[in-house]
């Protein structure tokens, strides 16, 4: 709007614009602006804002909107927005005015402006003018010292001087700078395909060094983007009043991952194992060459299979050790003395889900009577079984005897004296002493393999036996007795 106006009644409007120079009045009335009000006066010339006899005058903006205001003369006007707004530093209150903030700042000279900033123009931009509608108000204007036509065409990036002078003989002179951007090359690639579980990222200029703003379809702003779903991506890159926009198409395979079957990853001592590939890939491979979905494993170590789904490769890798169970020796053939018991123990504590004959147990078992029992149980998961035999037998003293009598020159069995001892028993301790009738010692030994020959004694002597043995179970006993032993000659 130019020249003077004056506003009456109710107005909304999305953008107000008053030039400079000239007088606004409000006249019984309500004016609201939704998005852009500017009223921006100069030292030069004289802009107001009036309440026109009072009669009431009303202005709000939205809480949005932009407002550019300065150097204006205010009369009467009352601020209904919600919010005080600024009238601008240098803008002066001629009378009461209400929800206004003037900070009545003196002019500076290095504010006064006929331009507003300066332009940055897109390659191959097109000419514009410079005229009546940039200077408003002029009596004179003098472009780049020389020229003084009131239109003035920009064809070209430059430095442009404008000095205008208004009727009252105050002047302002200002500068116009106007650049070319940077050329926006806009580089995303081109359409492409992906593997499960790869990723793109797109940058798409090679030089970040300027001052750009992007806009992905993703609703980001950063220079890049990290792709990892099927998509088509674009966005727009631009510097000042310059864009470009390219965009391209991601498609992600959805393949299906490696799925390697097996039901273990140990052997036990003859053991295979089978693994199974189970996916819908055009190609299987295993590490030995072999092609097929299953491969049979009979020794430790590292297996690998890779799939091909098109161009895209998924692998998988197991590690097989080997449980060893042959150290171990379950098996036990014993005797154990009648009435007495033996305790039975496994030989490692790795043993799970133990059975005796088919029923779960402890690692160890007492018995105490003849009897055969298999053991079964899992050794680091690997079946190991034994058989135990258990036998009893007497292990009474009774079976030590010392004879009564004996021949030394007879021609019978009894021709040397000795105990009566089973075979095969374990003595630790032995101890026989031969005494005459009248006590004194004639013969002792402590090696049970020795024999006494009764030479030159008659009659009957006095013999004494001690045995400390093992009985068949590993229990220590011990014998001990005395017998008058008759000597025939």
């Amino acid at each position: 709007m130019n020249g003077t106006n004056t506003f009456s009644g109710n107005l909304e409007t999305d953008t107000l614009i008053i030039h400079p120079g000239h007088h606004l009045y409000f006249n019984n009335s309500r004016v609201h602006v939704r998005k852009f009000h500017q009223y921006m006066g100069d030292w030069c010339t004289n802009s107001t804002w009036e309440n026109y006899y009072d009669r009431g005058a009303n202005f709000s903006l939205d809480d949005n909107a932009e407002m550019r205001q300065d150097y204006i003369q205010m009369s009467g006007i009352t601020n209904v927005s919600g919010r005080d707004l600024n009238a601008g530093p240098h803008s002066e209150s001629i009378n009461t005015n209400l929800g206004w903030i003037f900070e009545n700042l003196p002019p500076d000279d290095d504010e006064l402006k006929i331009f507003t900033e300066d332009l940055v123009v897109c390659q191959g931009f097109d000419p514009f003018i410079l005229n009546e509608d940039n200077i408003f108000g002029a009596e004179s204007i003098l472009w780049n010292d020389t020229d003084d036509r009131l239109e003035f065409e920009v064809s070209a990036p430059g430095t442009y001087r404008a000095k205008v002078t208004y009727e009252d003989g105050c002047s302002v002179e200002d500068t116009l700078l106007v650049k070319l951007s940077d050329e926006i090359v806009l580089d995303l690639g081109s359409d492409t395909t992906l593997c499960g579980g790869d990723s793109l990222l797109l940058s798409p200029l090679m030089d970040h060094a300027g001052i750009y703003n992007f806009e992905w379809s993703t609703g980001i702003d950063s220079p890049e983007l990290m792709v990892t779903k099927s998509g088509t991506y674009s966005v727009t890159v631009s510097s000042g009043e310059c864009e470009e926009s390219g965009s391209i198409t991601v498609d992600i395979l959805d393949q299906s991952s490696t799925d390697l079957f097996y039901p273990k990853d140990y052997l036990c001592d003859e053991d295979t194992i089978l693994l199974e590939v189970l996916s819908t890939a055009d190609h299987v491979e295993w590490d030995s060459g072999e092609t097929h979905l299953t491969r049979i494993i009979t020794q430790p170590g590292t297996y690998y299979v890779k799939e091909n789904f098109g161009d895209c490769v998924d692998s998988s890798v197991v590690e097989i050790h080997q449980i060893r169970t042959d150290h171990l020796t379950l098996d036990l053939d014993t005797a154990i003395c009648s009435g007495k018991e033996i305790t039975y123990h496994l030989p490692d504590g790795n043993f799970r889900n133990i059975k005796w004959d088919g029923v779960s147990g402890n690692p160890s078992k007492t018995f105490s009577s003849s009897q055969t029992v298999r053991v079964d149980a899992d050794y680091d998961g690997c079946p190991v079984s034994g058989i135990i035999r258990i036998d009893t037998e007497s292990c009474d003293s009774d079976a030590i005897g010392l004879p009564n009598a004996f021949a030394p020159n007879g021609s019978g069995v009894n021709k040397m004296y000795r105990p009566v001892l089973p075979d095969g028993l374990e003595i630790l301790n032995y101890r026989m002493e031969i005494y005459d009738r009248w006590g004194n010692l004639l013969y002792h030994t402590q090696d049970p393999n020795d024999v006494w020959s009764g030479d030159s004694v008659d009659g009957v002597v006095l013999v004494f036996l001690s045995v400390d043995y093992l009985d068949q179970s590993g229990e220590e006993q011990h014998f001990s007795d005395s017998e008058d032993v008759l000597i025939l000659r």
